[in-house]
């Protein structure tokens, strides 16, 4: 079986509304997503993105196109936020990113479930008969013990997975083949960088003693789980 992943925050939305045209976001998807998925599917790399970094030789050699464009099973898209962009015609690629007023997880990036219908829906659109799944995501919360160490409420992360899992069944209804979810992640991790600083977890990692103590979230996530599946 082969898979290939979608890189997280390929999605992109206009910063702004009274832009012309799509032309930001459109040149963003060349750079976060269409050099993956192009050639995934037998076409080359858009050269719009190519073209602004002139002097990065692509390692391309007789044979790779061929390669990479061996049937897939299925596609993976990770997914934990959107961009906000508007357009600015001295940006190399004609676009730059731009801050926004909407909540945040303790990453700091923004929430935005309706990003994961529209990633889902911009893929669908491309390519109509791939199997799509969700292979990541979640967010990182600023998670605490109880006082007797027994308990860890995450109220946040039960509305951000709330929306997310709202978002999937929404591109099932609509006819997009999502075939499943996976959620980042079932225990508070190294992080990269960020270390033991930031948890992504539904199970707390006491990384003290080794505990592990189901948040509130992993009960909601089981009896999503259950009720979908009843």
């Amino acid at each position: 079986m082969r898979r290939q992943d979608l890189p997280p925050a390929a999605e992109h939305r206009d910063g702004v509304q009274d832009v012309a045209d799509d032309h930001d976001s459109d040149r963003a998807a060349d750079r976060d997503a269409r050099m993956f998925l192009d050639p995934l599917f037998g076409d080359p790399y858009p050269q719009r993105h190519l073209d602004t970094v002139a002097d990065v030789r692509m390692p391309i050699r007789e044979g790779d196109a061929e390669i990479l464009s061996a049937p897939i099973d299925f596609l993976g898209v990770n997914y934990y936020f959107e961009h906000a962009m508007r357009y600015d015609a001295d940006a190399p690629e004609g676009f730059r990113l731009v801050p926004t007023e909407l909540p945040k997880t303790a990453m700091g990036w923004d929430i935005v479930p309706e990003g994961l219908l529209r990633q889902l829906r911009w893929v669908h659109e491309r390519h109509p008969s791939v199997h799509l799944y969700v292979t990541e995501n979640g967010c990182a919360a600023a998670d605490a013990l109880s006082a007797d160490g027994r308990r860890c409420a995450d109220p946040k992360r039960i509305e951000y997975l709330t929306e997310h899992l709202d978002a999937c069944e929404r591109a099932i209804e609509e006819g997009i083949p999502l075939k499943g979810y996976f959620l980042w992640s079932l225990i508070d991790n190294f992080e990269w960088s960020y270390g033991f600083a930031k948890r992504f977890g539904i199970v707390y990692c006491d990384y003290a003693d080794g505990r592990r103590i189901a948040k509130d979230s992993f009960a909601y996530y089981r009896d999503r789980i259950a009720q979908a599946s009843s």
